[in-house]
């Protein structure tokens, strides 16, 4: 498994890209290794917090040994269930984002939905500031920011950056409205995954003042 990550890495690599980022969030593969509630092993990875990085480690170190240090990422989504996975100490487990520090890895993003999110929601507090002290290379935050709780992270040194997912999908030009301070238009969830332009191509660019 570990060498599908690599050939993965490669072909990356191949396609141009600038560098890879491991999805270790939403429930997915490594996620359930990392949590308690989904990996249920009695081996080398299950068990113990140190077991159950394992694999996240093992596979961060292939994807540097292809791509180097700088040009590796890796996303975790820290706080409360998701898609059925879920761990009853995160702010146990997820303080292991330290091995991540050791590895040095270019960036680490956290996805971290709070009790009134608007795609998945959680009262498990975020794991954030511990994983700020665990990890000390740059970190991103991710899920509900708008322009000011934003600014406001990066203020307080809470986050090195915010990284903005789905206003981009009703915004293509989301950073020249965050540039002139203009509104935000919605997204219709309903087109996600429908096909044709609709939802993809149609949404309203900003007009000239």
């Amino acid at each position: 498994m570990i060498a599908d990550y690599v050939a993965a890495a490669e072909n990356a690599k191949k396609a141009g890209f600038d560098g890879v980022q491991l999805h270790g969030a939403n429930g997915y593969l490594i996620d359930q290794f990392l949590r308690d509630g989904s990996n249920l092993r009695d081996d080398d990875y299950g068990g113990s917090v140190e077991n159950r990085i394992r694999l996240l480690r093992e596979v961060t170190e292939a994807l540097i040994g292809v791509w180097g240090k700088d040009r590796v990422a890796v996303r975790l989504s820290p706080n409360g269930e998701t898609q059925g996975v879920d761990d009853s100490a995160p702010e146990k487990l997820f303080p292991a984002a330290r091995a991540l520090d050791a590895l040095g890895i270019a960036f680490l993003e956290l996805r971290e939905p709070g009790p009134d999110g608007t795609f998945g929601k959680t009262d498990v507090p975020k794991q954030s500031p511990a994983i700020r002290q665990a990890f000390k290379g740059p970190l991103i935050l991710n899920s509900d920011y708008d322009v000011a709780l934003a600014e406001a992270a990066l203020a307080n040194g809470t986050a090195d950056a915010i990284a903005f997912g789905r206003p981009f999908i009703g915004n293509p030009d989301l950073v020249e409205r965050i540039r002139v301070g203009a509104d935000w238009a919605a997204d219709n969830p309903q087109t996600w995954y429908a096909p044709g332009a609709e939802g993809y191509t149609d949404y309203p660019a900003l007009q000239p003042a």
